[in-house]
């Protein structure tokens, strides 16, 4: 029996807001077919398609839990480890990343693009992406055409020896805790005998609200769970112009972030337990207009981790994950045959209502008899933390319990 090696992907993510080369050894047959990427907004549309299949079966096997996920963080980890994968497996990858017989190279060059679109430098919001590949040089000989690939993600390489796990792990977690800014101090707690490499692809975001909310306005107030359960939790709340749009069955506000570069989009249903659709959220966003609305929902701090190899499986990617039909043999050489046997995603989720712009609200109107309408989000609800220029969204999920 054929021995295997592991590749392993780690993504993080972390967000905080305050509100206040085709490859070199490619088949050149195969190239001739292949489409190229001309433009970032490709991508970031296959961002939104792909960031919404991944929600809904994340979703699926977790139905009464709070779901959080980064659709740009998995896209990009999923991007650099194409570039060491051959037929089937690429192929798969790429059309489960809505880029189905896309050139790899040109991909690379838009994701950079894409990346630099959302990463600008403004003071707000603060975007970063990390991306490193740490890996075991006693048994794993990397192509340098691979290395030169991830040169547009500014990936890093690092190689250790897996034997000394103390050490390999200080490395790696080290790497995480600087990365996320010591919100994820641990990532790591065991290397295993058959794992060769780990590839981790960290994003930060931070942010406050173009507008903050007030802490006078903060208060208790009831939350009905999935589960159809009452608890109290800590609502923030303020009476404002803000794009939104309600009807009798949904509710929807879409709240900027400082800048107008970004925004938190919330959405209720009012019945039933469908999952979104992505058509619909896209027709939403088109229906939001500012105009004066009093919103108020739950505070949120969310930890959500967990393996999403299922999920990806049940949207085609399968022979990724096969150690006896896994092909990375772009990625390097090893002894052995290597498939990915972990595909771990960490998301940390925190909002209150703190920030620089908190202070200068003075005064809400809760009780007037023309009373705005009033967005009140203490069911469970739907997140999505996008660029508004491009729609690549960054975040999205469900909270079913703030509490949770």
């Amino acid at each position: 029996m054929k021995q295997i090696h592991v590749l392993n992907l780690i993504i993080l993510s972390f967000f905080v807001t305050f509100i206040s080369c085709s490859k070199s050894d490619k088949d050149p047959v195969k190239n001739e077919n292949t489409v190229k990427v001309e433009s970032i907004q490709t991508l970031a549309d296959a961002n939104q398609t792909f960031g919404w299949n991944l929600l809904k079966q994340e979703l699926i096997r977790q139905p009464d839990k709070n779901v959080v996920i980064s659709p740009l963080s998995v896209q990009i980890a999923l991007y650099m480890a194409i570039n060491g994968a051959e037929g089937t497996t690429e192929n798969e990858m790429l059309e489960m990343l809505q880029c189905k017989g896309c050139d790899i190279k040109s991909i690379n060059e838009q994701t950079k693009l894409l990346v630099q679109l959302l990463s600008k430098e403004s003071g707000h919001p603060t975007l970063s992406l990390a991306n490193g590949f740490f890996y075991d040089d006693q048994r794993l000989t990397l192509s340098p055409s691979f290395k030169n690939d991830l040169v547009a993600y500014d990936c890093v390489f690092e190689k250790e020896n897996f034997s000394n796990k103390t050490q390999a792990l200080n490395l790696i977690n080290n790497w995480v805790k600087e990365k996320t800014k010591g919100k994820i101090d641990k990532i790591l707690d065991d290397i295993k005998a058959e794992d060769i490499a780990f590839l981790i692809n960290a994003l930060y975001f931070k942010s406050d609200w173009s507008a903050g909310f007030p802490e006078e306005f903060t208060r208790e107030d009831d939350f009905y769970t999935s589960k159809g359960e009452k608890k109290k939790a800590t609502f923030i709340a303020d009476d404002r112009s803000v794009p939104f749009y309600l009807d009798s069955n949904i509710k929807v506000v879409d709240i900027p972030f400082k800048d107008s570069t970004y925004s938190l989009t919330l959405i209720r249903q009012e019945s039933g337990n469908e999952i979104l659709h992505p058509d619909i959220y896209h027709d939403l966003i088109k229906k939001v207009n500012y105009n004066r609305a009093i919103i108020t929902f739950p505070k949120i701090k969310v930890s959500y981790d967990n393996d999403i190899i299922q999920s990806l499986k049940a949207l085609g990617m399968t022979t990724a994950f096969n150690p006896t039909a896994a092909d990375f043999t772009s990625l390097g050489v090893s002894s052995n045959r290597i498939f990915i046997n972990q595909l771990k995603h960490k998301v940390v989720l925190d909002i209150d209502e703190k920030g620089v712009e908190g202070a200068a609200v003075t005064s809400i109107g809760f009780g007037v008899t023309s009373a705005p309408p009033y967005l009140k989000f203490d069911k469970p609800f739907y997140i999505v933390l996008r660029h508004i220029q491009s729609n690549t969204i960054i975040f999205s999920g469900k909270i079913n319990d703030p509490l949770l």
